[in-house]
């Protein structure tokens, strides 16, 4: 596990193969980063390996623990600004991966707030009426 202060406060990279390379990474970047890792490992997928002679396909299994972590870290915004370093699209999508996972880990509480915390920003933020009624919504499916 790899540390990296960003605004004095501790950073921390999942145990990816090329963690190491974003140890001295710009601080505007390390959102950016957090938001790919914790993509990546919000879906499960398949890759293709060989054992002995043959070709085989092994699935990977979502790892929501580490994913949660990441997308909570790509969605906070710098201490400074209080504006996330993420445009509204992709905050918006990264908040509904995160309120997604953590409905599968069977955390409702958690997703509402992380919906309704989504919302408020992007009120404050002046987003169209149509995504703020989506969020609205979507509280209202998890508040029953």
């Amino acid at each position: 596990m790899w540390l990296k202060y960003v605004f004095d406060q501790p950073v921390k990279f999942a145990r990816h193969p090329n963690s190491e390379r974003y140890a001295t990474t710009d601080p505007a970047v390390v959102w950016h980063i957090h938001a790919a890792l914790g993509r990546h490992l919000a879906r499960p997928f398949k890759h293709v390996t060989t054992k002995g002679d043959q070709r085989v396909i092994v699935r990977r299994d979502a790892i929501l623990e580490e994913a949660t972590g990441h997308l909570e870290a790509a969605r906070s915004p710098p201490p400074v600004t209080r504006v996330s370093a993420l445009d509204h699209i992709s905050y918006n999508r990264l908040s509904k991966l995160l309120a997604e996972c953590y409905q599968q880990q069977g955390k409702t509480g958690e997703a509402l707030c992380v919906l309704r915390r989504s919302l408020s920003y992007l009120q404050r933020r002046r987003v169209t009426k149509s995504v703020l009624n989506d969020y609205r919504g979507q509280i209202r499916e998890l508040s029953r």
